[in-house]
């Protein structure tokens, strides 16, 4: 059995309450009180109001849950696009044209793969990208983010407005291509594939 003290906190505002931990289960032996630590000096940089700070930070994590589940869409994609290829080779007949569009799919995809996380060429050699990508401006923007009570500075609102607007082409683009899949599987279904879905 141990005896801990749990803390939270939101700039300003901490919350502490003690806890006991028996078997891996932790059971609170006190009422959590709430406290604000007055710093005892002014910062290099002004301090925002608590509500432009929250709106801040909230603005951050919403874009990279986002991004998240951009990257969760992606996969989906990418493997339907895999199982359609698996049913095409299955079908009654064949159909060139098909089977042609269907290998341009992946590699849109995959293409697409490589603006999001860049080459894997040149990752292999440890090259940098000839351009900043998204991961690289969500980085710098999660890193500024980390631990301040400040809020961003120019530079990480900088880098929220160049991942934004790289995720939203980005997202735009994936859906288009999601957007083309039924007319693949009906396509599919004319020459007697099996169904795409749950196919391996």
């Amino acid at each position: 059995m141990r005896k801990i003290l749990e803390l939270t906190h939101f700039l300003d505002f901490h919350t502490a309450r003690l806890v006991v931990e028996r078997d891996g289960l932790q059971t609170p032996v006190t009422e959590a009180i709430s406290f604000v630590v007055t710093p005892l000096r002014e910062g290099a940089l002004p301090r925002p109001e608590p509500e432009a700070l929250a709106n801040w930070y909230a603005k951050a994590e919403q874009l990279q849950a986002d991004v998240s589940q951009m990257e969760q869409e992606y996969r989906e994609t990418l493997e339907r696009a895999e199982s359609m290829r698996h049913a095409y080779d299955r079908a009654t007949v064949t159909d060139d044209t098909l089977r042609v569009a269907l290998i341009g799919l992946r590699d849109e995809l995959l293409a697409w793969n490589a603006r999001y996380n860049g080459s894997t060429a040149r990752a292999q050699l440890y090259e940098n990208e000839a351009y900043p990508i998204l991961r690289d401006y969500l980085q710098n923007l999660g890193m500024g983010n980390y631990g301040n009570t400040y809020g961003g500075t120019d530079t990480h609102r900088a880098s929220y407005a160049y991942a934004d607007a790289l995720f939203t082409k980005l997202r735009n683009d994936l859906k288009a291509i999601t957007a083309r899949l039924p007319e693949f599987e009906n396509r599919l279904n004319a020459i007697g594939a099996p169904p795409v879905k749950g196919l391996r």
